[in-house]
This record gives C-alpha cells, sequence and structure tokens, in this order.
C-alpha cells in the first residue's frame, strides 16, 4: 500500500514537471510572437508617420509652383498632384497609432485643399487659373508650407532620438518610466500652431459655407405649435413642449403620448410614433391614398411619389418636389403608414425645403443630349435639379440609357452649360 501510494506521488509529481514544462515552452513562443507583433507593429507606425510626412511634402511642393503654371494642361496637372497628395496624407495620418479626431484644423485643411484643387481639375484644364484661383492656391501653399516645416521638424527629432512613436498597446511597465516625448504630442503641438485658414469659397464639398445663426422666418411659438399639432392630428392643447433647440435654428420638439414632432420656423421637420405595430392588414392602395392626403392636407405642392418600401406592419412613401416640369431629387420627404390603422407612424422633412431653386436652362434636350456618348442608347430623357457637391441647385437634363451589355447608365447633362455633370451606374 505504500509502495502504491509512492508511485502515485511520483506519477503526480511527473505530470506535474511536464506541464511545467510545456507551459514554459508555450510562454516562451509567445513571448518571441509578442516580439515580433510589435516590431511590425513598430515599424507599421514609423512607416505610417513617414508616409504621412511625405505627402504632405510633396504637396507642399506641387502648391508652391501653382502661381507660375501658365499652361492649361499644366495647371490641371498640378491640381490633380495636389488632389493625389492631400488623399495620401488624410489616409496615412488616419493609420497612426493615436487618435487623430483632436486634428480638426490639419485634418480640414487636408480635405479642404485636395477637394478644391479635384474641383478646379475641370476647369483650369479649359481657361487656366483664374487670379482668385490662383491667389487662393497662392493661400493654401502657405498653410502647406507651415505644415510641411512642422512634420519635418519633428520627422528629425525621431530620427534623432529626441521622439518616440507612441504605441497603441498599454505597457504598464513603461509607466512613469518614458524619458522622451511622443509623436503624437508634436503633432498636437502643430495642430495648435497652425494658422487659422481664411474663408476659402468655392462649389465643392468642403467649401465654406455660411451658417446662418437663424432662420430670417419668423414665427410665433403658437403658429409652430398649430403646424406640430395639424401633424400629428391633434388639438394644439394636447401637445407638449419637451425642449426647444438652442443652436440658432428655432427648432422645437412637441409631444403627446407615444409622438414626437419636431418644427422649425419653416415647417415640420420629423414626426414619430413609439407605439409597437404587430400585424398589418391595409391594403396597398389604402396606406398610398392616406400618405397622398397627408402631403396634400399639410399643404405641400408640387410633390411627386416615386418610391415605395412596404414591410408587414408598414410602408413608406418619398416625395419628391418639382419645379418647371422638373424632378427635385434631393429635395424629398418621406411619409410611413402604420399597415394595422392607416395612420401616419411617421414623417421626415429633413431634406425638404419650399423655397424655389434658382436655375437657368440655357441648351436644349437636342444640343445636352450631344453628351451622351454613342456608345449608349436613350430609353427615356427627363429634367433634374440636382445639388453640385457645393450645394447650388444645377438645372440638369438626365438621360436613362442601356449600355452595350444592357446595363443601366444615367448621364447628366448640365442644362446651362451642356456639359456633363454626373454619370450613374
Amino acid at each position: 500500500m505504500k509502495l502504491t501510494k509512492k508511485k502515485t506521488v511520483i506519477l503526480a509529481a511527473t505530470y506535474i514537471s511536464a506541464a511545467i514544462i510545456i507551459l514554459g515552452l508555450f510562454a516562451a513562443v509567445c513571448s518571441q510572437n509578442l516580439k515580433k507583433y510589435r516590431l511590425a507593429s513598430d515599424f507599421s507606425a514609423a512607416q505610417a508617420f513617414e508616409e504621412t510626412v511625405a505627402a504632405v511634402g510633396s504637396m507642399s511642393r506641387t502648391l508652391a509652383k501653382t502661381p507660375y503654371a501658365t499652361d492649361r494642361d499644366m495647371c490641371a496637372s498640378l491640381c490633380s498632384q495636389v488632389y493625389a497628395d492631400a488623399l495620401a496624407a488624410e489616409a496615412a495620418m488616419s493609420t497612426l497609432p493615436f487618435a487623430t479626431h483632436e486634428l480638426e484644423e490639419i485634418s480640414a485643411y487636408l480635405n479642404q485643399t485636395g477637394d478644391y484643387a479635384a474641383t478646379l481639375c475641370r476647369s483650369v484644364a479649359e481657361d487656366g487659373f483664374s487670379e482668385s484661383e490662383r491667389e487662393n492656391m497662392r493661400k493654401l501653399s502657405v498653410l502647406s508650407s507651415k505644415l510641411n516645416e512642422s512634420l519635418s521638424q519633428l520627422r528629425q527629432e525621431f530620427h534623432n532620438g529626441a521622439l518616440d512613436m507612441d504605441s497603441s498597446e498599454i505597457r504598464l511597465m513603461n509607466v512613469g518610466t518614458e524619458q522622451n516625448g511622443k509623436i503624437s504630442e508634436g503633432i498636437l503641438q502643430a495642430e495648435s500652431d497652425f494658422p487659422r485658414r481664411e474663408a476659402l469659397t468655392y462649389d465643392g464639398k468642403y467649401s465654406f459655407k455660411s451658417q446662418p445663426t437663424g432662420t430670417g422666418i419668423h414665427v410665433s411659438d403658437a403658429q409652430m405649435l398649430a403646424a406640430a399639432a395639424k401633424c400629428a392630428g391633434l388639438s394644439p392643447a394636447q401637445l407638449t413642449l419637451n425642449y426647444s433647440f438652442e443652436d440658432g435654428s428655432g427648432r422645437k420638439v412637441y409631444s403627446a403620448g407615444d409622438i414626437q414632432i419636431c418644427v422649425a420656423p419653416e415647417g415640420i421637420v420629423s414626426m414619430s410614433s413609439a407605439r409597437l405595430i404587430e400585424q398589418g392588414g391595409i391594403a396597398e392602395d389604402d396606406a398610398k391614398k392616406a400618405a397622398e392626403s397627408f402631403v396634400e392636407n399639410m399643404g405641400y405642392k408640387n410633390m411627386l411619389l416615386t418610391d415605395t418600401e412596404a414591410t408587414d406592419t408598414s410602408a413608406r412613401y418619398t416625395f419628391i418636389s418639382t419645379q418647371d416640369d422638373a424632378l427635385c431629387p434631393d429635395n424629398y420627404m418621406t411619409v410611413t403608414v402604420a399597415l394595422d390603422n392607416c395612420s401616419v407612424y411617421a414623417f421626415n422633412a429633413e431634406h425638404y425645403s419650399n423655397e424655389k431653386c434658382d436655375v437657368v436652362w440655357n441648351v436644349t434636350e437636342v444640343e445636352a443630349a450631344g453628351a451622351v456618348p454613342d456608345v449608349l442608347e436613350v430609353q427615356e430623357t427627363r429634367k433634374v435639379i440636382i445639388d453640385s457637391a457645393g450645394g447650388k441647385d444645377t438645372a440638369c437634363f438626365e438621360f436613362l440609357c442601356k449600355n452595350e451589355t444592357g446595363g443601366d447608365v444615367t448621364i447628366r447633362v448640365n442644362a446651362a452649360t451642356g456639359k456633363q455633370a454626373d454619370i450613374l451606374l
């Protein structure tokens, strides 16, 4: 019996020893892999920083050339290079191993510079830089030179060992032992020192747009309450004011039971219900009539039903504004009807404005058709008024076409210039 007990102890000790050896080997392998991962991560971070500096440097050098460009092809080439460099700089900066959301000025500058250059590519290829455009490029060049100088200084300090690259890995053993500053600290300092940009107005996504402090429309609280009540199909006494927006827009939010209505001085912004729709049953035609009646009763004119999306419990209808026989696809509202009692379940007019579009139709449909490639077969033509990249109303002839393989291609031709404005696939 004593012998059996001794064998058991020996066997247990053997298993424990083997387990310790295996765990030790496993830990050693993991440690080696971790070192490799850290090395790869450090290399990737350093490479991202180098690419950021290189892209900004290339953009700075290209912008510095723009005052001397007179040939149209050269102007277009420089603009395309600036656009490519700005994209490369923004992409590389986004992969740095620290949060870059605080770099608002630098990021906004890169986005706007690239967008402005891309916007100019078409016009300068025909006419070259105008004096105002050349001056804008000069201003952007000054900012680019400042940014390039700051980043180049950081890179030199990093190579000299005065700055360390940040790490996304939290290492407790390093807390309180860091001797050098971090790249992130240097870039944040460059952000705080970055000059404020002057207004740059152009028809692009990142152009400076005036942000009004108010709408300019004076509507009393009683009128806004009455509009909300009409939208909800209730009396004003049944509504309660939840809160008012403090952003200068004048918007107010009212509620009654499970319904909430957001109202602006211009009109209703949205309405939604939180009640549960358990099942449908209402016919599609009845739901459609309910949506059309709601739009008509609310006083919206020149609206065209263009799209329907239905589920088992609700149906959403999209109404697009029209003007002078032209569709305005960027000016629309949606009405959602509950399929259990045919009531309006939700309404959204966030993208709707009753203001008349200021557009011109300088070319005829026949003239605009000349901008459609011969390889396309036109199936339908219609007039549309779209928003440009900078939010400007633009009249277009829209040609719905088929390509050689039967695929859908839409060509939009600017009705003021006769040139292609957009291609949709």
